[in-house]
């Protein structure tokens, strides 16, 4: 900052001097203003040229030639010696008045063109400036000043000046007559000028120019005007003091940067040769003095303008060139930092990263505004990703970004990425005082050494192995020395050439044994990429011979590599021919998506590949595979690299020419013959229409198969259901699949991203392309890269001598693969038990004496797992790559039978060598579901053509019809877009809504190929169709009709049919927004068989292959693993949601045979599940005694029953109908019928939900008057002889006739037993009942209790009062519920009956079944009416004698359900003491009881054997394999929940989202979902809808289950308090959120722990959960 002092200046011209913009001043002091410390000097004019105006400083306020600087009339100098304090000052010279232009002689100046200058000028509250306006021209006149171009003075706002020491408040007068703005009235003054920038209209955040204008007296031209010490005063609240606390540390002051565009390589383009960026003049890095904390030094970044690649212009800075304070960041915590970023609007982001990490959406940051903190959700960076932008547009101040956010572990901080995208140019954002907040933490034990993990116990996260299931042998890992062996030079850093050798090639680094060789096809300088790395010069000459030289840097590292011993493939590839033979004559397209490959070249270029080849040979170079095309989906139009776009019948014919010459050469040329093709090197495994189509030629054709012993593709953008869907599509080709290489991958989408998250990411493309497509082969890409790009493994400069390298974390986690399993088979592990997050693949070596598992860990947290089977004493070599660790170093060795702590963010190899292999014990055999596949059946049918008009669709205007919009192919027209301007189904098709149709005769959509090439669709909005129907919910897949007849094809061909749906998805705002599916390579389609039945398909990417002449119907699933979410549109739900469907897409390929071929489509039906195959009625429960034979129902009823009430119980989710036709067209209402004496029939109509239909018919037989029984009536007979009540026992007499003793009880007797029961239930706080007991006859079978129905009704109106019915030693007793419901449904007095049944009147299937078990029949009646369902619960107790061997857990009651079958009752319980069976049931049948003993090998001798045979009996758990339980094995989340599920028995859910990680072909769905839908799973659910149904469920975890087990069934558990805290010892470590349930489940006797522990975190074993699961079984028995 200047010293400010008096100077006498010589006026040798009339002129103005202003001089330096400056800070508001508080007082005068000898006629010098003293700003004060708030003072910022913004242009002091020190460091002006001597003739701004002609150096780009200062021009023309207008754009006018003949004006101002540009028309000579006026002048911007430097002028030393004018300023305020003597020194350099900035002169406005007036020269000519310009005549009628004057107005136009004003000047603008651009403070941003010095470095010193401070353009931003946050939070300026006042302007100051000195100015010498003295010149005798200017004398009365006024200033023009202006901001930016358009902020200038209001009139009447204020100004001070000073005069004699004095200051003077000044009021801005127009700037003339009329004028809207002011100017200063400061002609004839020199001194200082405080201008409020209120008087401007308020602050201005950054100035990019300053206009000056005056108006001198002309006839004392020339004249001059000074100006000097711009400043601005900011606002006390400008800066908040940091509010960090005292642990967090400086990091990095930027005090070291320089006052320079980011000079000496501190940074840098975050996306190189783009053309954009820092390099692209689009965004500048500079340091900054004056705008950062406090005034201090900054780091700008500057956004200057977007260019046509905004994406590309973040930036990336070199921390490590700078001095940090703090080096370690392995215990920091948060990262503090000031930043000014009020320049961008609000809502603006800021991208920033570290490493390249970047935070994730939904994690937390801080701001602090007035003094207060505010904590601020990441949101996501834009649609599609996941990661997040900091929100801080409009912000200025203090910013806490925890370390948590990101999901990497730091330990060094090397890079720190920046991007933003405002919304108008020339904006800046400032940064400044990084920090770290560092907690000291006690230093762990880092375990190491011989058996590290000794004191880890077991657990049940278990990784299985199958050795006995092998699948490829993995034979090779490779990098390509592309672009960086070419661009290192040979000889100035042969060192550091060598070094990068031994780290990729040998035993020092990694190992690899694959070293793929780029050959260039540069010939001429200019003709390929200006990056002289990847200009890559051709072997071919112009005389056309062969100079491997050429490119000699890269043959030296070839030729290095070849040498050594353990190299075993080496690949020659070409991405481009040479420019000789391209239509551009460069390595590259010039701007077209066609093959740059000249037509007529296609023969001399497969000379020229085997040309190459020979010479390799020749010159000692083993080479193994030549790969003449790379990535040939690409337009590979631009300068940045090398490449050649195909078409897939392009390279297919490449192929073939290429070994068509091999062949040919190989009968002369031995070495050839070992020398195979590498094809197509695809760019994607998801891009069917390269990979499915040239794999299917390469296989069939007879010219290529021979020829090839792989097919490579590489695995960019192929996520895990894309190759699991590319895995089927092979297997299903031939027996014998050809085998996978994976010949690239290097995510270059970011920074170089040195750290452990990438790593990992890296681990999980290897074990996903090793355990899905069984790739024998893999490469990454550039093994060395100078490049900002994610790109390579090892990292170096391109400067000349230097010898440095930088190692990635991902360099090192390729090595848990290369170093350890090379030449190893794969064998199958069974990783279902292992913890979330975590993925595992194991090898076997070829003498079966080593297996080696290589196990990943993706989350930030360690986690625990346990081998399972390994031999006794097993021991594992450790070579663990984390974020502290590299594989190349032993960490020790660990003990199998232990369980092992994977750190976070890891991938560790675990070998274990001298182990006999064969001896790993199998994992459990789990039986799943079997895939119901297209067992479905038709539903309506939601989208014909019907409600749309006849048409032909030729012209966009043709679309008009509601509900029918055209859609442009995305990968031809660049977009999706409804009735464009000038296509017409691209001029590919015609398409029609044609009447009479193939199909139905009907309406239906035909469509004609005009001619090949490209593919269009058709969308149907189904919302404006009105016959269409949108909500398909319950659907389970989609049917609809082909004909392509007349499409063309032979037998080979196939024509590609493309559907999409879109369905409206509700957001947290209730909008709706739409999401579209599309066809998911991992699914399956069905056709019919021409049998009556269907066979299976494989979805072929995003295309439905149908056979060419095929007509019939085509199905396919509606769920995850047929639809994916289209890539082009972020995920709304990731949920496919059936409610609210939109539309649907149609699409057909074009091939050239189908040309002039028509094809049609018809009739979308959905399909839904098929539960019973059938229309069934299970029974008739009035009147009673209908039997069922087929579908003819019969019985008879008294003559006393003129009328009877239909009352039909059919299959779930069916209906029915009464009808008095067989046409079924008079339905009788409300299914009453009356009778007439004789037979009457009537029809009854069963309708499923999916349209399945059957008819019946019923006759029933009303008997004559003479044959009649007579009603009984309601009873009103006196108290029978010989009734007792004692207390609440009635014990009638009884009277025994045929075997069948019969009581009544009379109402006086139940009136009785009634009142002392309650009186009781006072007493003793227990449940009233009324109890008739009666006496044991002897040879009698069964025994009728007759009861009174208005005695009933009494029972039935005292709340809680049960009845119980004690005969022929059975205990019946029915709840509340039950009576009601027996009420409701009598008209007569209640007759309860049990005894044994006549086993005579079983079937003989039944008999076979029951054999001698004894049977009993139960019943209820009410006059002619059975009543049999009771909603509500009846508890029966009936004797057994157990038989000699029998196990008493095995007892179990049967009963014959409505179609005859036996089933158990599964909480039938034997009671060793009372020598009785108990059980509840909700209906009444014939029962029996018997053994059903299920024997487990491995629970003989264990504790838990009586509740896993109690359970095994019963159905409610079963082994994992034949006679095998595993009790010991801890148990799932979803194994308990489906343990649950069997004793609760919940209706399926419908209607309800599913959860991300469950899906619908899991065996675990339909446990999962009921429990969801009834509310049971909450506070076990994650806040991102998982319910990791693999995760081992802890304790805690169980209780809140069963607790809201018991909340939904209404369990009573108000009785009684408990105190967790001083019944357990370990209440402490309960989690808050379980307290109540654990209350609960403990009261209830359902859990109880340890003695004085609950173990809350502590896994369950599948035989305690047993234990739990039968005492929820039998707790609920008494409700």
């Amino acid at each position: 900052m200047k010293r400010f002092h008096k100077a006498v200046r010589m006026l040798l011209t009339v002129s103005i001097v202003c001089s330096c913009f400056q800070v508001v001043y508080a007082e005068e002091s000898g006629g010098v203003m003293d700003s004060g410390s708030d003072r910022v000097t913004v242009w002091d004019m020190s460091a002006l040229p001597d003739n701004p105006g002609m150096e780009g400083w200062a021009g023309n306020t207008r754009d006018m030639a003949d004006t101002s600087i540009t028309g000579g009339k006026v002048e911007v100098l430097s002028a030393d010696g004018m300023g305020y304090d003597g020194g350099r000052a900035l002169e406005y010279r007036y020269l000519d008045y310009n005549g009628s232009l004057y107005y136009a002689n004003g000047v603008k100046l651009y403070p941003g063109k010095d470095a010193t200058a401070k353009t931003h000028w946050y939070g300026a509250e006042e302007l100051w400036f000195w100015i010498d306006a003295s010149d005798q021209a200017l004398n009365g006149k006024m200033i023009e000043l202006t901001l930016n171009g358009n902020i200038k003075p209001i009139i009447g706002e204020k100004y001070y000046l000073w005069n004699n020491g004095e200051k003077t408040e000044c009021t801005l007068p127009s700037a003339w007559d009329g004028a809207n703005y002011a100017r200063f009235q400061i002609g004839g003054y020199k001194g200082w000028v405080c201008v409020p920038m209120s008087s401007f209209g308020g602050t201005v955040s950054r100035v990019n120019s300053i206009d000056l204008y005056m108006q001198p007296d002309v006839s004392k031209l020339p004249a001059s005007l000074y100006m000097d010490d711009i400043s601005i005063v900011r606002g006390s609240g400008a800066e908040e003091p940091c509010p960090c606390p005292e642990s967090v540390r400086n990091l990095w002051d930027m005090e070291s940067l320089p006052i320079e565009h980011a000079a000496g390589g501190w940074a840098y383009d975050s996306t190189p040769n783009q053309g954009a960026g820092i390099s692209g003049g689009k965004v500048d890095l500079l340091g900054k003095e004056g705008e950062g904390y406090l005034s201090s030094r900054t780091m700008e970044y500057r956004y200057l303008t977007p260019g046509d690649k905004a994406w590309a212009n973040g930036v990336t800075v070199d921390i490590s060139r700078h001095p940090m304070e703090v080096s370690d960041w392995t215990n920091a915590e948060e990262l503090w930092f000031w930043i000014d970023a009020t320049e961008l609007t609000n809502g603006d982001k800021v991208e920033l990263g570290l490493n390249g990490a970047k935070p994730m959406s939904g994690r937390e940051m801080y701001l602090w505004k007035n003094g207060e903190k505010e904590t601020v959700i990441l949101p996501v960076a834009y649609n599609g990703v996941t990661y997040a932008r900091l929100p801080l547009g409009g912000y200025r101040g203090w910013v806490c970004l925890p370390l948590s956010s990101f999901n990497e572990q730091f330990e060094t901080v090397e890079q720190l990425n920046l991007y933003i995208q405002p919304n108008t140019d020339n904006v800046s954002i400032f940064l400044d005082d990084f920090r770290l907040k560092i907690t000291e933490k006690e230093d762990t034990e880092d375990k190491t050494g011989e058996s590290f993990n000794s004191d880890i116990p077991a657990n049940g996260l278990l990784l299985y192995t199958d050795v006995t299931k092998r699948h490829q042998e993995v034979k090779a890992f490779g990098a390509s020395g592309c672009w960086w062996a070419t661009g290192i030079d040979k000889d100035s850093r042969s060192q550091l050439t060598d070094e990068l050798i031994s780290l990729l090639y040998t035993d020092e680094g990694i190992a690899l044994n694959n070293y793929r060789h780029n050959v260039g096809g540069s010939m001429t300088a200019g003709d390929g990429p200006t990056d002289p790395w990847r200009y890559v010069p051709s072997p071919l000459n112009a005389d056309g011979s062969i100079c491997l030289d050429n490119d000699a840097n890269s043959y030296a590292v070839l030729k290095k590599v070849a040498n050594l011993s353990g190299i075993s493939d080496i690949t020659l590839f070409m991405n481009s021919p040479p420019s000789s033979m391209t239509v551009s004559g460069k390595t590259y397209a010039d701007g077209n998506a066609i093959s740059n490959l000249k037509r007529g070249c296609y023969e001399a270029y497969a000379q020229y590949v085997i040309d190459v080849v020979e010479a390799f040979l020749e010159d000692g170079i083993s080479v193994k595979y030549i790969s003449p095309i790379n990535e040939p989906q690409h337009p590979w139009n631009e300068i940045r690299q090398e490449g050649c776009h195909y078409e897939p019948a392009d390279a297919i014919e490449i192929c073939k020419l290429v070994i068509g010459e091999l062949n040919a050469r190989s009968k002369t040329n031995e070495a050839l013959r070992n020398v195979k093709v590498s094809m197509p090197e695809s760019a994607k495994w998801s891009d069917y229409s390269y990979v499915n189509s040239i794999y299917k030629a390469m296989v069939r054709d007879s010219e290529i198969a021979p020829y090839i012993d792989h097919f490579a593709s590489h695995s960019y953008s192929t996520n895990a259901d894309q190759k699991r869907g590319v895995a089927r599509f092979i297997n299903s080709l031939s027996e014998e699949a050809l085998p996978l290489h994976q010949t690239e991958w290097g995510n270059s989408e970011s920074e170089p991203a040195m750290g452990i998250s990438t790593a990992v990411e890296l681990g999980r493309c290897l074990y996903e392309d090793l355990t899905i497509l069984d790739v024998e082969s893999w490469s990454w890409w550039l093994g060395v890269s100078k490049y900002n790009y994610s790109d390579g493994l090892i990292y170096v400069t391109d400067q000349p001598n230097d010898n440095t390298y930088k190692l990635s974390k991902r360099f090192w986690t390729l090595g848990n693969y290369s170093k350890y399993i090379k030449g190893y088979t794969r064998v199958e592990v069974d990783e279902s038990l292992m913890p979330d997050g975590m993925y595992s693949s194991a090898y076997v070596s070829e003498d079966g004496n080593t297996i080696t598992y290589v196990v990943g860990n993706e989350k930030a947290d360690n986690s625990t797992f346990t081998f399972f089977g390994l031999p006794a004493g097993a021991k594992a070599e450790v070579y663990e790559t984390s974020s502290k660790r590299n594989c190349n170093e032993l960490r020790g060795t660990m003990l199998a039978s232990n369980g092992y702590e994977v750190p976070g963010k890891s991938v560790t190899t675990f070998v274990f060598r001298s182990l006999n292999t064969d001896s790993i014990e199998k994992p459990p055999v789990v039986e799943e579901p079997e895939d119901p596949g297209m067992d479905l059946a038709e539903g309506s049918e939601v989208f014909g053509f019907e409600g749309i008009a006849p048409q032909q669709l030729v012209r966009p205007e043709d679309h008009e019809q509601p509900g029918l919009l055209f859609v442009e192919d995305p990968s031809l027209n660049g977009g999706w877009a409804a009735v464009p301007g000038s296509f017409a189904l691209n001029n590919l098709y015609l398409a029609a809504i044609a009447e009479d149709g193939k199909i139905n005769g009907s309406k239906e959509l035909q469509w004609h190929c005009v001619k090949s090439g490209g593919t269009s669709e058709l969308m149907f909005n189904l919302e404006q169709d009105s016959m269409a129907v949108t909500d398909w919910s319950g659907a389970k897949g989609l049917q609809f009709s082909v004909d392509f007849s007349e499409y063309g094809g032979s037998a080979l061909d196939t024509v590609n049919f493309y559907f999409r749906l879109t369905e409206m998805d509700i957001l947290a705002d209730e909008k709706k927004d739409d999401e579209v599916w599309t066809l998911n390579g991992n699914g399956s389609f069905w056709l019919e068989d021409g049998n009556g039945g269907w066979e299976e398909h494989i979805l072929f990417g995003n295309w439905i292959e149908i056979p060419p002449c095929y007509s019939g119907k085509v199905r396919m699933m509606l769920s995850r693993k047929s639809l994916t979410p289209v890539t082009w549109q972020s995920p709304i739900s990731g949920e496919l949601e059936l409610a609210d469907v939109a539309s649907v897409w149609i699409g057909i390929a074009n091939p050239a045979f189908a040309v002039d071929g028509t094809a049609s489509i018809d009739s979308f039906r959905i399909l839904t599940e098929n539960k019973s195959g059938d229309a069934d009625i299970i029974s008739v429960t009035s009147p009673n005694g209908i039997h069922i034979e087929g579908t003819n129902l019969t019985g008879s009823v008294s003559y006393e029953t003129e009328i009877v009430t239909i009352d039909v119980i059919v299959i779930e989710k069916a209906s029915w109908k009464l009808y008095g036709d067989a046409g079924c067209t008079a339905e009788i209402q409300d299914g009453t019928m009356s009778l007439a004496v004789g037979e009457n029939t009537a029809y009854i109509k069963v309708m499923t939900e999916n349209g399945t239909m059957k008819v019946y018919s019923m006759t029933i037989t009303r008997a004559s008057d003479d044959n009649g029984s007579g009603g009984t009536g309601r009873s009103t007979s006196s108290e029978p002889a010989g009734t007792d009540v004692n207390g609440t026992t009635i014990t009638p007499s009884a009277a025994v006739s045929n075997s069948a003793t019969t009581a009544r009880v009379s109402g006086a007797s139940v009136k009785k037993a009634l009142e002392n029961a309650l009186n009781s239930a006072k007493k003793d706080g227990k449940a009233p009942e009324v109890i008739v007991n009666v006496p044991e006859q002897s040879n009698t079978a069964a025994v009728a209790i007759t009861i009174p129905k208005n005695s009933l009704e009494e029972i039935e109106k005292s709340p809680d009062t049960l009845l119980t019915a004690k005969a022929a030693d059975i205990i019946i007793t029915f709840n509340d519920p039950a009576i009601a419901e027996i009420d409701r449904n009598s008209k007569e007095d209640i007759v309860i009956t049990s005894g044994k049944a006549e086993i005579s009147k079983l079937t003989e299937e039944q008999k076979m079944q029951v054999g001698d078990k004894p049977v009993y029949s139960l019943s209820v009646t009410s006059g002619d009416v059975a009543i049999t369902d009771f909603k509500g619960n009846v508890r029966v107790s009936i004797p057994y004698t157990l038989k000699p061997g029998e196990n008493p857990n095995a007892i179990v009651v049967y009963y014959v359900d409505g179609k005859g079958n036996l089933r158990i009752v599964e909480n039938s319980v034997y009671d060793s003491v009372t020598g009785r069976v108990t059980f509840t049931t909700t209906h009444f049948s014939v029962f029996m009881i018997g053994s059903n003993p299920v024997e487990f090998e491995d629970v003989k001798d264990h504790w838990g054997k009586p509740v896993i045979d109690f359970a095994a009996a019963r159905g409610l758990v079963s082994g994992v394999d034949k006679g095998r339980y595993q009790p010991d094995r801890a148990i799932t989340r979803a194994e308990f929940v489906q343990m649950v599920q069997n004793v609760l028995k919940l209706a399926e859910a419908a209607d309800i989202a599913e959860y991300s990680d469950v899906a619908a072909d899991q065996w675990y769905y339909r446990a999962i979902m009921p429990l969801k839908a009834a509310g049971l799973l909450q506070g076990i659910e994650t806040a991102d809808n998982h319910f990791m149904p693999n995760r081992v469920i802890t304790r805690e975890e169980m209780a809140m289950i069963l607790a809201n087990a018991a909340a939904w069934k209404k369990l009573d558990i108000s009785s009684g308090e408990l105190d967790l805290s001083e019944r357990y010892k370990d209440f402490e470590f309960i989690k808050k959120d379980y307290l109540d349930e654990i209350q609960t489940v403990v009261k209830l006797g359902l859990m109880s722990g340890d003695g004085i522990v609950f173990n809350p975190k502590e896994i369950t074993t599948r035989a305690q959960a047993v234990e739990v699961q039968i005492n929820l079984l039998k707790l609920l028995m008494g409700t």
